[in-house]
């Protein structure tokens, strides 16, 4: 998937240079990061492959998992975010393997694309609440062993994955009105071009022109880049995929 690269408007640049995490992530002795490519991504689970790595060592960090507001939202801050998953990045590895179910569902409705009326999500109306993420690699600045939310950002990271994570309390399946109603796709229904799966799932990009991006189908994500800063020593920033309609990130 190499040439997602340069569909999803990524580009890193040389010199270039959120929300608490209270508990909701896993250990880091239970997190498992398969390194061995070789071996088939194991059932639930979002596979990435680094991208951009040279033989030197990469910049160390922690692998996270952030889910975001996509929308400017009157009432709310400019980008709402909260992290589900937060692991050591660990350079040099050949793949990195994401547990779906260690990822956490988001806590805030803060961070859901929903109908938003007097600050309030309305959660029965359409568009259905729907929550998305992206993986990231950020610095741990105070070193306490996690990423807090004042450390996650979206513009001075040190990688960034080239896939989405989604959530949703319900599936929502071509046809379903969340996505196709009065004779046209929906706000969703031009994202998900197969339909929303159940709970956290891990989607693809399709890519479209700049900040056009859309998802193929649940559990697609494996394979994927996970597009990394070059070597120790080098800052820079790998810039976030954006998908169809989309404020944020």
């Amino acid at each position: 998937m190499k040439q997602l690269i340069c569909f999803a408007s990524l580009l890193v640049f040389a010199g270039c240079s959120g929300s608490d995490n209270d508990g909701a992530t896993p250990p880091d002795a239970a997190v498992a990061i398969d390194a061995h490519v070789d071996l088939p991504c194991p059932a639930n689970t979002v596979c990435l492959e680094p991208f951009l790595v040279t033989d030197k060592p990469g910049t160390p960090g922690r692998l996270a998992v952030v889910w975001f507001q996509p929308m400017h939202v009157q009432g709310l801050p400019s980008m709402p975010t909260e992290v589900a998953y937060d692991v050591p990045y660990v350079p040099g590895q050949s793949r990195y393997d994401i547990p779906l179910a260690q990822v956490k569902p988001p806590m805030s409705t803060a961070v859901v694309l929903c109908q938003w009326e007097m600050g309030v999500c309305q959660q029965m109306a359409n568009p259905p609440p729907i929550a998305f993420a992206l993986p990231v690699i950020l610095d741990d600045t105070n070193g306490n062993g996690k990423i807090d939310g004042t450390e996650v950002t979206f513009y001075g990271n040190h990688g960034m994955g080239m896939a989405f994570f989604a959530w949703s309390l319900r599936a929502h399946p071509l046809g379903d009105p969340a996505l196709f109603q009065y004779g046209s796709n929906t706000y969703l229904g031009n994202i998900f071009t197969a339909g929303i799966a159940a709970g956290v799932h891990g989607y693809a990009i399709q890519p479209g022109s700049s900040f056009e991006d859309k998802l193929a189908a649940a559990d697609t994500a494996s394979g994927s880049d996970l597009a990394i800063c070059p070597s120790q020593g080098t800052s820079c920033q790998v810039n976030a995929p954006r998908l169809v309609g989309f404020e944020n990130p």
